[in-house]
């Protein structure tokens, strides 16, 4: 059997071989060699900024968010701020001094339609933040405020943990585009504590390692078994072009269970969910 990709680490090929066995016997898993820790969770700015730090909701206008919906909020460096408001996507710019904040632009949203509770969640938080004047910030929370003082909305800080099991919905074709995922496949990726990463393309069984710092990422070189796959129609070349696409990956950022690789150049490489 032939293996695909520059096997350089040996805790590599211990985990690939594993997989192999593991799909052509009855016996347990090869066990692979350890790796040293990697971590695994980016930490948010110095307290007293905003700048790429990372928010989930948890009270809106004095009330807790809807269960089962997901507001966050992601400050860039570069003054963006998007992120979800429960059922659609936003974006806008902001700007602080000290302790104050301002929202400069209008907020841009897609327009998708949801629970009638959650359009109205999501309406008021739009209006929430174009009223926002202050904020008060630590490692742990975000609270920001209107020109009074009294809290609009209350954030804790969103988890930056990039290990355990996420589905693929979307990756690069290598042409121009990020495509969803073939249907009747289920690609995945784990990401394990000791820094290997394993999974499938919708066909083969892929492993690798990962090593993360901050919200930087690098993947592989991944492996893969050899096998062939007709069915679903074009999932060979969906493997392929993942496997592409998760090495070309440099950074990564995580709100509530949605996981984006994206390149050094900016550009999307894949999306993921939590399984």
């Amino acid at each position: 059997m032939t293996l695909r990709g520059n096997l350089r680490a040996g805790s590599v090929l211990a985990v690939l071989v594993g997989l192999l066995v593991a799909g052509c016997s009855q016996g347990g898993p090869a066990t692979p060699a350890p790796t040293p820790d990697v971590q695994t969770a980016a930490p948010t700015a110095a307290t007293g900024s905003l700048d790429d730090t990372r928010w989930e909701a948890s009270q809106l206008g004095g009330s807790p968010v809807l269960e089962g919906s997901t507001v966050t909020a992601a400050f860039g460096a570069d003054g963006s701020l998007a992120g979800s408001g429960g059922c659609n996507r936003y974006r806008t710019t902001y700007t602080t001094a000290d302790t104050t904040i301002a929202i400069e632009g209008a907020v841009a949203s897609t327009m998708m339609a949801c629970d009638q509770a959650v359009m109205a969640q999501e309406a008021a938080f739009f209006t929430v933040l174009a009223d926002a004047r202050s904020f008060a910030v630590t490692a742990e929370e975000l609270t920001l405020s209107d020109g009074a003082g009294a809290a609009l909305v209350v954030f804790d800080v969103q988890p930056q943990e990039v290990a355990g099991t996420w589905v693929v919905t979307g990756y690069h074709d290598g042409d121009s585009a990020v495509v969803s995922t073939v249907q009747g496949s289920t690609p995945t990726v784990e990401f394990a504590e000791d820094g290997t990463v394993s999974g499938t393309g919708g066909c083969n069984q892929l492993a690798g390692s990962f090593e993360v710092d901050g919200n930087a990422i690098k993947i592989g070189p991944l492996a893969s078994t050899m096998m062939s796959c007709e069915e679903p129609a074009g999932v060979m070349e969906q493997e392929s072009a993942l496997v592409v696409a998760l090495e070309s990956a440099a950074t990564y950022s995580i709100e509530g269970d949605h996981l984006e690789f994206r390149r050094a150049d900016g550009v999307m490489a894949a999306t993921l969910t939590r399984g």
